[in-house]
Order: C-alpha cells, then sequence, then structure tokens
C-alpha cells in the first residue's frame, strides 16, 4: 500500500515524481516486469531477488528499503486452516497439502522452519503454489488443509479461519518483507531519480508508521473493506533506511534450505544511489 499513500497524500506529486502504479499476483511477476523494461522499479521478496541475481543473471539491484516484517505485526498473517478443522498442530498436518504463494519464497521456508521446529516431518506434508485470493476458498472446500496467508484474507474472506501458527516469527522476528529494486542499468542512468524515489518513500514511511487511524481511512477507500474491522488489525511497518542486516536472516534461512544455491551478503545486493 506505501506507494498508493503517497500517490494519495501527493508526496510522489510534490517530490516532482510522475508515478504509474501497477500490481501483479506474485513477487516473480515484479521482478519480470523490471527485467523487461515494462516497469523501472518494484519491491520484492529479498530471497527471489537473491535468485535473479545470482542464478538467473539478472542485473538487478536493491536500493531501498521496503515493508517490514516485525513480531508486533505477527497477529495479522500465518498458517490458517478452518476453525472447525480438526489440525491442532504441526504433526497434524502430516499427510496434507499446504498452500503458499510461491514455492521459491521466504514465505514456503517459513511454513517448512515451522513445521520442523514443531515436530513435524517435512517429507509428510506437501507445499503447493496458491494465490491469496484464493486460499480461503481452497480450505473452506477441503481442497486444502492450510495456507499462509495475511490479511485481508484471513478475516474477510467469509470464510471461517483460525490461525494455527506464526511462521515467520521462526525467521527473525524482524526482517524486510520486500525492498525496492530496480535494473543496474536504469539505476545507473537515472541515480538522481531513484534518490528522490528513494527520499519520498521513506517519507512517506515515516508518516504510515505514525498514523495508524488515517491509513485505515485510506485501505478501507482502497480496498472496500470494512473501517471498523482494518482499525482493529495490526499493520506492516514501512522502513526509513536500508538496513542489510534486516536482509540477511532471509539469505541465511534460504541458503539452509537449498533456495539460493551459494551463501550471499546482503551488501552484495545493493546498489548506492
Amino acid at each position: 500500500m506505501l506507494p498508493y499513500y503517497a500517490s494519495d497524500l501527493g508526496t510522489f506529486a510534490r517530490a516532482g515524481l510522475d508515478v504509474e502504479l501497477t500490481t501483479q499476483p506474485t513477487v516473480a511477476t515484479v521482478v519480470e516486469a523490471v527485467a523487461s523494461n515494462n516497469a523501472d522499479t518494484g519491491q520484492g521478496d529479498v530471497m527471489q531477488l537473491a535468485n535473479a541475481i545470482t542464478r538467473g543473471g539478472v542485473p538487478l539491484a536493491i536500493f531501498a528499503g521496503g515493508s517490514i516484517y516485525s513480531v508486533a505485526f505477527a497477529s495479522s498473517l500465518g498458517l490458517a486452516v478452518a476453525n472447525d478443522s480438526p489440525y491442532r498442530s504441526a504433526r497434524d498436518l502430516e499427510g496434507q497439502t499446504v498452500g503458499v504463494i510461491t514455492l521459491n519464497s521466504i514465505m514456503a521456508i517459513a511454513v517448512q522452519e515451522w513445521l520442523r521446529q514443531n515436530g513435524a516431518d517435512l517429507s509428510k506434508v506437501k507445499l503447493i503454489e496458491m494465490l491469496f485470493p484464493q486460499m480461503p476458498a481452497a480450505i473452506g472446500k477441503g481442497v486444502i488443509a492450510a495456507a499462509f496467508m495475511g490479511e485481508p484474507f484471513l478475516s474477510f474472506s467469509g470464510v471461517d479461519l483460525r490461525v494455527l501458527g506464526r511462521p515467520y516469527d521462526t525467521i527473525a522476528p524482524q526482517f524486510y518483507f520486500g525492498c525496492w529494486f530496480a535494473s543496474k542499468a536504469w539505476l545507473a542512468t537515472n541515480a538522481a531519480l531513484a534518490r528522490r524515489f528513494t527520499a519520498t518513500v521513506y517519507d512517506t514511511g515515516r508518516w504510515v508508521n505514525t498514523h495508524p487511524k488515517e491509513t485505515a481511512m485510506m485501505l478501507a477507500a482502497h480496498t472496500k473493506l470494512d473501517l471498523g474491522q482494518l482499525q482493529k488489525k495490526n499493520r506492516v511497518g514501512w522502513a526509513t533506511s536500508l538496513d542489510p542486516r534486516l536482509m540477511e536472516p532471509i539469505l541465511e534461512a534460504a541458503y539452509r534450505y537449498k533456495m539460493l544455491a551459494s551463501p550471499i551478503a546482503a551488501r552484495d545486493l545493493i546498489a548506492t544511489v
């Protein structure tokens, strides 16, 4: 939501930025859009960016911090099951199917780590890819046993769901959900523009982090969801700087689960603009 807040607040316009916002269903499609020059910048999962850069040879670089997970936000996302389901523990999911947005993602790693730490045999749990809007209905119909999702899908799907666990807490108390990235070629020729964009999203982040009431109203206007319910929900925090330490837990977990071919340091993914 941050770029939509920036647009609504006029912070892009005041910074002299003419921004066209587009949404994509997955991080992979955001990466593809930026890599193919159909978008100048995007926000993406650090692990998927690392893979695109190191394994795929795609010349991308991170230049600004984005959304931040913290334990304070944990109540707004989790591994969900049907409220009347028999699943009460990680071991109960053995022999079952669990939905995640992308198999090659920090979300999938977090689910596996939560299962492992809570005594489940990973070889007996199947993960499948599924878009967030599809997950609640799939749980309700018994197509899958559980899915890792966040708001608004946990509370506004019309399916009675119960959170079984908080997988992201197994990664770290705090880390980046996503970071702003662009192609190295674009950054090299648009450094001043990238700096202005960075300053604008950080300024917007500072305001958003301290104005939950106002952002709830803006979020309700964009999503058409109930304002009263939104005001009860914790929402994601936003970076006001780029801190490599918030990238490292993701990269370490990704390598541990063999989703990165080799170790990589956060600083090797960053471009200074």
